[in-house]
């Protein structure tokens, strides 16, 4: 009996091994694949590593991504969620999750996981303004303004936030508060693809 038990643990240990082995091999190519923007080749690597380890986070994870880079953004939502069922407290996946349902318009549940988000690492200025734009969608000003706002409190550097937020007083009416933003805007912008000219300011 005992002499069985041992040859199963050997078996066991040799397939744990081999399957470690595997997975390491199909990193690397799944790695080497989206260097090369080769992003189905990825995905084909990633499926195999996740069929040896239906729990790899972190496969989940590299494959959603690989399938956003195709526009495949309902894969990816898939993957994100499916790497949450692994790990619920991975911060990456909900905010990248929630910008995808930006992307697909389903605003409810990009503010959900912004919400989220937030309740892990609170100070995410990117959240809160990725936030705001679902907000915005909704036409639900007060609560966009308010998000723009804590997000420059948090990181005033970022160019992107005052546009956004020059954007919303315009819709709100306030002109000179608006074109204040946008002259923000284009002081921190570097790549400078939106000139205060193109703007009802002086």
């Amino acid at each position: 009996m005992k002499t069985v038990i041992i040859i199963i643990i050997i078996c066991l240990n040799a397939l744990y091994m081999h399957s470690q082995t595997l997975k390491e091999e199909y990193t690397a190519c799944a790695v080497e694949r989206f260097d090369a923007k080769d992003y189905e080749g990825a995905i084909d690597y990633f499926t195999r590593i996740i069929q040896i380890n239906p729990k790899d986070s972190t496969a989940y994870f590299d494959r959603a991504m690989s399938k956003e880079q195709l526009k495949d953004y309902n894969g990816a939502i898939d993957d994100y969620t499916k790497q949450l069922l692994v790990d619920s407290n991975n911060v990456d996946c909900y905010f990248l999750r929630g910008i995808l349902r930006n992307i697909l318009k389903n605003y409810t549940g990009a503010i959900t996981d912004f919400d989220k988000t937030l309740q892990i690492e609170s100070d995410n200025a990117d959240a809160i303004y990725e936030r705001a734009n679902a907000y915005v969608a909704l036409k639900d000003y007060n609560r966009a303004m308010t998000d723009y706002n804590e997000a420059i409190n948090l990181n005033p550097l970022i160019a992107k936030y005052y546009l956004k937020r020059g954007e919303l007083k315009m819709i709100l009416g306030k002109k000179e508060s608006a074109c204040n933003d946008l002259i923000e805007y284009e002081r921190l912008n570097e790549d400078k693809s939106l000139q205060i000219k193109d703007w009802p300011c002086k």
